[in-house]
């Protein structure tokens, strides 16, 4: 190859295509790097096989193979989150193929990064599994994601992202719901992040989490020096409860009943136990969050009075039937046909009653009326009859 000349010639043919469809460019030798050096032509994506000429008519028999490709992109990450310890993730890549290689930076990988352990590729399906190491630093943060094609010379870089995180000590808003299920719970901690793999489990049975946050409002101008600084946000992870199973949902262990000395006080007996709740950000990792209290399905049986005061002003109301669940969280649900819904705290009275009062602004009509006992977004049960607002 050190003989090349100016009839030197770099031919590229598709693989399987035809002579016909080959674009040459000269060869020139390089003593600098002591090699045969050529500019690629563009070529759409696919592999090609490269043939050397001396004389620009006569090519090896033994043609080089070089792959053409476009750059690869990540559509998604799944979990989009791995703990200190590190996991397993899976790449949606658009334009994959068998060369591209993977690395992680930030964090406690630095500026250059990690090169992440292939564990598995499917080309038909365009997913990469990949297999994070341990992060040191020991501290959450957010690792980013590069791609290179050849072998690391070249990196596309800030393809994708993953949350690191350490630990969570989340608990439930509610501790209390129907055997029937449907009612929307939530786990709430300082530390949660949005994410594509949240998941509750109740007992055995796993439920997809979805992220909320609430900002509460800034301070009004002109505050006054010293005052506290505005609460940081709060953030939950909402689940839909499934319906008790008590073969998946067993109960968890009686909490000990605590010994006292002869003549001291007795202390109040521990909590009925609940099924067991956690909460995992990649739907692997759990940590615990509490337990929920299940109770049997309440009967509605009555309200009364059937209709409002005058000009639909607010009317004290009661509701009775049968199994109403001792509970802080009970809540009322004022439906009008126009469409709105008004949302008002009852009061649990006795395992038969429930009293609320209506709220202002009622349009005149019939308004349908249900009652929850596990909060405002609970499994509710409604009035047999309507509610006439007058």
């Amino acid at each position: 190859l050190s003989l090349a000349g100016p009839l030197c010639r770099v031919r590229f043919t598709p693989a399987g295509g035809e002579l016909a469809d080959a674009l040459f460019t000269r060869g020139t030798w390089s003593k600098k790097n002591d090699c045969l050096e050529c500019l690629s032509p563009e070529m759409p994506p696919g592999w090609y096989n490269v043939e050397v000429s001396m004389n620009g008519q006569q090519y090896g028999p033994q043609p080089l193979h070089l792959l053409y490709y476009l750059p690869p992109k990540i559509s998604a990450v799944f979990p989009d989150c791995v703990p200190l310890a590190g996991g397993r993730v899976t790449l949606h890549v658009e334009n994959l193929h068998s060369s591209l290689s993977f690395r992680a930076r930030g964090a406690g990988f630095g500026a250059e990064g990690v090169e992440l352990e292939l564990d598995g590729i499917s080309l038909p399906d365009g997913t990469v599994e990949v297999l994070v190491p341990a992060i040191p630093g020991g501290d959450p943060a957010v690792l980013t994601i590069d791609a290179s094609c050849d072998g690391g010379n070249e990196w596309f870089s800030d393809l994708s992202s993953i949350n690191v995180f350490s630990t969570f000590e989340p608990s439930l808003t509610t501790a209390m719901a129907s055997k029937a299920g449907g009612a929307t719970l939530s786990v709430s901690d300082l530390s949660l992040f949005r994410g594509n793999s949240l998941a509750v489990k109740v007992g055995q049975v796993v439920s997809k989490g979805v992220f909320r946050r609430e900002d509460l409002p800034e301070p009004e101008e002109g505050a006054a020096e010293g005052e506290e600084p505005p609460a940081p946000p709060a953030l939950w992870v909402d689940f839909v409860v499934p319906v008790y199973d008590k073969g998946k949902m067993p109960l968890a262990d009686p909490e000990p009943v605590e010994e006292v000395e002869e003549g001291e006080e007795q202390p109040p007996p521990p909590p009925a136990p609940g099924v067991p709740v956690s909460f995992a950000p990649d739907g692997r990792t759990w940590f615990p969050a509490g337990q929920i209290r299940f109770f049997e399905v309440p009967t509605i049986a009555e309200l009364t009075p059937g209709e409002s005061k005058p000009e639909c002003a607010p009317t004290d109301l009661t509701v009775t039937g049968e199994n109403f669940p001792e509970s802080e969280t009970v809540f009322v649900t004022f439906a009008h046909p126009n469409g709105t819904v008004k949302v008002e705290a009852g009061v649990w009275v006795s395992d038969t009653s429930v009293t609320v009062t209506s709220p202002e602004g009622l349009a005149p009509g019939s308004v349908a009326v249900s009652v929850a006992f596990d909060g405002e977004r609970g499994a509710f049960l409604a009035c047999p009859a309507a509610f006439e607002c007058a």
